[in-house]
């Protein structure tokens, strides 16, 4: 009987699945919340070279560090935590994705913002 009792709801049901149709053609399917934070997470936990900033380096902005010796520093910090080694121009892409970008002093290539501790 379930079948007559929804053959007076078809054109709603119809109505409801159009809208929802178009709805997911404009908008796409959204993230659930609860996906966005375990993604969140576990990047988070994922983030060798911000562990490794946490753990070995001082953020200062006027602070100046140059690339071999902080590339040197993640490298014997990267051993040590059984992370897999970088080349230096992965390194460079990382600590420029957090904000730190390359520049030049005194005809050496570094960063500004890191101290090593």
């Amino acid at each position: 009987m379930l079948v007559e009792k929804l053959k007076a709801e078809w054109p709603g049901i119809l109505s409801w699945m159009i809208q929802g149709c178009l709805e997911w053609q404009t908008s796409g399917l959204g993230v659930p919340e609860v996906v966005t934070e375990a993604t969140a997470s576990y990047l988070e936990a994922e983030d060798a070279i911000g562990a490794w900033i946490e753990e070995c380096c001082e953020r200062k902005p006027q602070a100046w560090e140059t690339h071999a010796a902080l590339f040197g520093c993640w490298s014997k910090w990267a051993e040590k935590a059984g992370e897999p080694q970088r080349s230096g121009k992965s390194f460079t892409q990382s600590l420029g994705d957090r904000g730190y970008h390359p520049d030049r002093l005194q005809g050496q290539r570094g960063f500004y913002g890191l101290k090593i501790l």
